[in-house]
């Protein structure tokens, strides 16, 4: 069932409730949705990224965050 066809089922099935308690569940699911943020999409850059990182970590080229960080402020100081 596609996205529309759901959409145009479930109105329809609103439509026919006359029981407020339910339309007033529904509506707080509604809501709720609403205030959700949106699933954010990674780039092919950013999952390419990602997939460098992977294959380092699982070849062992890792370091402590300790190390990390004493890196970076190498890094800042030049």
């Amino acid at each position: 069932m596609s996205v529309i066809e759901l959409r145009k089922k479930i109105m329809e099935r609103v439509s026919s409730i006359e029981n407020e308690e339910i339309l007033k569940e529904i509506y707080d699911i509604i809501e709720a949705e609403a205030d959700l943020e949106p699933v954010y999409k990674l780039t092919d850059e950013e999952r390419n990224a990602i997939e460098i990182g992977l294959k380092d970590l699982r070849e062992g080229r890792v370091v402590s965050s300790t190390k990390a960080n004493e890196l970076i402020q190498e890094w800042l100081k030049k």
